[in-house]
């Protein structure tokens, strides 16, 4: 995959929802994607909520569903003519959004239905290359995360395998930019500690996580380092291959914002941890 400077980089953004956090699903991180400007790509939530034995949905996922109409009613009128202007596709469809219950494992840090989200986007696109964003449920984007993920996409020659972009911490009267290290981003780094990439400012290649196989849904923590660990292995081997394939781009802006709050948290427990 070579990158074309008046090309559109397709996108894929995918939500993973679950302990009856509507209202900041649709309300904060939802809405912070329809507020993209000069993107338009294909939204995927996944409902990852509790099922009651017999039922093949959670009691949320209909509350998802009128939530998400009726964002789209409020937050997408007038926004056509802006992405006309763009030259996205998709006008009558401005961020396609699609709802799926969860198919893989409940709980486990939302893996299995980052791995549903995965798996759908795969089949949407056919067979053809694309990004794949992750969004946690109660963070939110800032307004040009996805175009800065795009350029710095279509700046390099061959398209790189990741995109991070720093985050914008805030916790409990705490605010401060988590910045990225490039060089920081090693295996060592990430199993001693956290480099600063997590579910909320990941951007990968659709091929990488193909070749990954997704998260692993057995671990009940840690599955953002994990993936980081594996995907840097993959990385040393891209790159005796295909030195461009195998490129990091490292956003010098933070793009995202991480609500750590604590609340019902594996990671706040140390012992599951």
């Amino acid at each position: 995959m070579t990158c074309d400077p008046g090309s559109t980089v397709e996108m894929v953004v995918i939500i993973a929802t679950s302990k009856g956090r509507t209202g900041l699903l649709i309300n904060r991180s939802l809405k912070s994607v329809y507020g993209q400007k000069g993107a338009d790509p294909l939204v995927i939530i996944v409902d990852d909520n509790p099922v009651r034995v017999g039922e093949d949905r959670s009691s949320e996922y209909d509350r998802i569903r009128e939530g998400i109409v009726e964002l789209r009613a409020k937050e997408l009128v007038g926004t056509l003519e802006g992405h006309r202007e763009t030259g996205h596709p998709n006008i009558d469809g401005t961020f396609r959004t699609e709802l799926l219950p969860n198919m893989g494992t409940r709980g486990n840090s939302g893996t299995g239905a980052w791995n549903t989200g995965i798996r759908h986007a795969l089949d949407k696109m056919d067979g053809r290359l694309f990004y794949i964003l992750f969004l946690d449920d109660d963070d939110e984007y800032l307004g040009g995360h996805l175009s800065t993920c795009e350029r710095a996409i279509r700046s390099c020659d061959t398209a790189p395998a990741a995109v991070f972009s720093p985050l914008i911490w805030k916790g409990r009267g705490v605010e401060e930019v988590h910045d990225i290290d490039a060089d920081r981003l090693t295996q060592k780094d990430f199993f001693t500690g956290n480099p600063g990439v997590q579910g909320s400012n990941m951007c990968f290649r659709s091929d990488v996580l193909v070749k990954l196989d997704g998260f692993d849904e057995k671990l009940p923590s840690t599955t953002d380092r994990d993936i980081m660990i594996r995907f840097l292995d993959l990385v040393d081997e891209m790159r005796s291959e295909d030195p461009g394939k195998a490129r990091i781009v490292v956003n010098a802006a933070p793009m995202a914002v991480h609500h750590a709050y604590g609340g019902d948290r594996v990671t706040d427990d140390r012992e599951a941890k």
